[in-house]
């Protein structure tokens, strides 16, 4: 699972084109672990850095998980939407 712009840098070189899978994390507004909105915006606007990756999963932590109908998880739900669109899955 790779959780930030240097983990996924590092990867990359590691895999050297082999393809093996990984997972990206999202920080939705938990604000403890995944790519922080600032780096997510870096891969919105370039792509290209996810080039060479084969992503299965994107995933995020609900910081209101164990209560279904809170306001928090819909504003994340709605923020990982619009993050999924800036990751292609390989």
């Amino acid at each position: 699972v790779l959780g930030s712009l240097g983990e996924i840098e590092i990867w990359r070189a590691f895999t050297l084109d082999s393809q093996l899978p990984c997972d990206i994390h999202v920080d939705t507004g938990m604000l403890r672990l995944g790519l922080p909105p600032k780096e997510l915006l870096i891969i919105k606007d370039e792509p290209g850095r996810l080039n060479g990756l084969n992503v299965r999963y994107v995933m995020s932590h609900l910081i209101s998980a164990e209560d279904e109908k809170s306001k928090l998880n819909f504003k994340q739900l709605s923020e990982f939407k619009k993050i999924r669109t800036y990751i292609s899955m390989g």
